[in-house]
């Protein structure tokens, strides 16, 4: 089972925001709208489309600078992903192991999943925003699928 937990949107707009000012360019509103729920390859384009400067950096040096964005902000925001899974694991008679951003988690107990992930949800989302944060909830994180994947079909900007 695969889903949305938490709303990455707004630590994405931060990011592209990073890496765009690196590459000399403006990023907005509209930028992340056109890549909501986009690929990293995608994003990785559009950003190298609207480079300012001459980009001396590699398609991989622009995604790699997203995803240790990505990282950073996860990290600064003390979300511990085995801290986030181990509850809902218990409620399903389990456990949860990993460390950093990365754990997996499993129980016995498969009739409290829907309970487990809203446990799971709450918790990423408190430590996500901190405090006074807010997340929009409605919007779909970056995915490493192929730009031809669940991107759409947003044109590439001019």
């Amino acid at each position: 089972m695969d889903g949305l937990l938490v709303d990455s949107e707004p630590l994405w707009f931060v990011v592209e925001r990073e890496v765009m000012a690196r590459l000399g360019g403006q990023w907005g509103e509209a930028d992340q709208q056109a890549l909501i729920g986009g690929s990293l390859e995608r994003t990785v384009s559009w950003l190298l489309a609207k480079a300012t400067r001459p980009v001396t950096a590699s398609r991989a040096d622009v995604a790699r600078w997203l995803v240790d964005g990505m990282a950073r902000l996860v990290a600064e925001r003390g979300l511990a992903a085995r801290e986030v899974l181990l509850p809902a694991a218990r409620l399903v008679g389990g456990g949860a192991g990993g460390k950093g951003e990365l754990a997996t988690a499993g129980g016995r107990d498969p009739s409290r999943l829907a309970d487990a992930l809203a446990l799971a949800a709450a918790e990423a989302r408190r430590r996500l925003e901190g405090p006074g944060g807010s997340s929009s909830a409605a919007a779909a994180p970056r995915s490493t699928e192929p730009a031809g994947g669940s991107g759409g079909g947003a044109p590439e900007p001019g």
